[in-house]
């Protein structure tokens, strides 16, 4: 008697139909509701090094502050996405103004905003985030923060941020 190994793909399809059907016994739990929430306030302060970024002048930094306000189109239970409404950015005294933007705060903690700012020449730039909260996308206030060189102000500045973000309905 000759016994003969079944075929990988024959193999992978009866495991596939085992799991199908015992799909409905198999609970994997239910997602955890999000509670509602509409608008976001981020506000935050830090410094901004000049791009390129010299280590030899790192103790040169310049003051920055950003405050943005978001209207919150989307939210499922692991991401709130966003638009960004209106807000400024203040780079050692000069002001750039808030054009357009979006961006999105999962459940990892992590925020990534790009914005199109324009300055008071009238100069369009484009503002990118990348941010780290000490939660996840819900109602309240949360400390934020973003890094450099990720965070950065087109190619004039990188931004060192700290602040926080308030999310209410």
């Amino acid at each position: 008697m000759q016994y003969r190994i079944p075929h990988p793909i024959l193999v992978s399809c009866m495991i596939l139909s085992t799991i199908i059907t015992l799909s409905p016994i198999v609970s994997f739990g239910e997602a955890k509701p999000v509670d509602p929430f509409s608008n976001l306030t981020i506000r935050a302060e830090g410094q901004a090094y000049n791009i390129p970024y010299n280590y030899y002048y790192k103790g040169m930094h310049k003051s920055a502050v950003l405050s943005l306000t978001c209207a919150v189109t989307k939210i499922t239970p692991g991401l709130a996405k966003f638009s960004v409404e209106g807000g400024s950015i203040s780079v050692n005294g000069e002001t750039y103004s808030v054009s357009s933007g979006k961006g999105h705060w999962g459940n990892n903690f992590k925020l990534q905003i790009n914005v199109k700012v324009t300055s008071s020449e009238g100069d369009i730039f484009q503002l990118i985030l990348h941010g780290t909260a000490d939660g996840s996308p819900g109602p309240g206030a949360f400390e934020v923060s973003f890094s450099m060189p990720q965070s950065k102000l087109a190619s004039k500045y990188f931004l060192y941020l700290d602040g926080n973000i308030v999310a209410s309905e």
